[in-house]
């Protein structure tokens, strides 16, 4: 997933925001980005990987600038003869028997964070892709570029949103801050609506290994 440096797109809000440290700016952007993927939960990442027999838990693995906030599908296929990916249940864990025995995985939960769960536990060696619902970490200081061609003026409104209630600024403006929160939850209505309707198809990101294995 190719990031963009947020510095790079911070022209039109500098030339509101004039004065603002850059730092600033950035963290303004940034919490724009993240409230933005949180509650929309449009940007996706197809993450492929196995599954190690008597293993229940995996790690979804680490990112310096992308975690994960859930998981929107997962599917699995066996490593010989009928090898056609199948979709897995989304489950409760609490619904889950004790002492089930090990078998083909009809069921996951995502645990939080960033921790996929099956059930049955495997009792073999499985394919596994995995859709997951990410978002930009607190600390990145860049955002995936799937994010701008829709969504760059959404996030810009975010931004504004915030800093225009920074307090005693030379461009604090609470009255503009309320206009700019408008916009920007009609953004995240918008975004929200076209997750559920599948308009957005997700990037893999490449990782060596793609699991982590726990141990449970």
């Amino acid at each position: 997933m190719t990031q963009v440096a947020i510095i790079d797109l911070l022209a039109d809000i500098a030339q509101i925001a004039r004065g603002a440290p850059n730092p600033t700016l950035i963290r303004a952007y940034n919490r724009a980005a993240r409230e933005f993927c949180r509650q929309s939960r449009w940007l996706r990442s197809a993450l492929p990987g196995v599954t190690e027999a008597g293993t229940l838990l995996y790690s979804l693995g680490t990112d310096p600038d992308l975690e994960v906030i859930g998981i929107r599908a997962v599917s699995l296929a066996r490593t010989t003869g009928n090898t056609t990916p199948r979709p897995l249940r989304v489950s409760a864990s609490t619904a889950w028997r004790a002492g089930e025995r090990n078998a083909e995985p009809q069921r996951y939960a995502y645990v939080p964070e960033a921790q996929l769960a099956l059930n049955p536990t495997p009792d073999a060696v499985y394919d596994l892709l995995v859709t997951l619902v990410i978002m930009p970490t607190a600390a990145s200081n860049s955002v995936p570029a799937e994010l701008l061609p829709r969504w760059d003026q959404t996030l810009q409104a975010g931004a504004l949103a915030y800093l225009y209630e920074v307090p005693k600024q030379p461009w604090t403006n609470l009255d503009l801050a309320q206009i700019k929160k408008r916009e920007f939850q009609a953004g995240i209505g918008n975004a929200k609506a076209a997750e559920q309707k599948e308009y957005q198809s997700g990037t893999t990101i490449a990782r060596k290994p793609p699991f982590i294995v726990g141990g449970m």
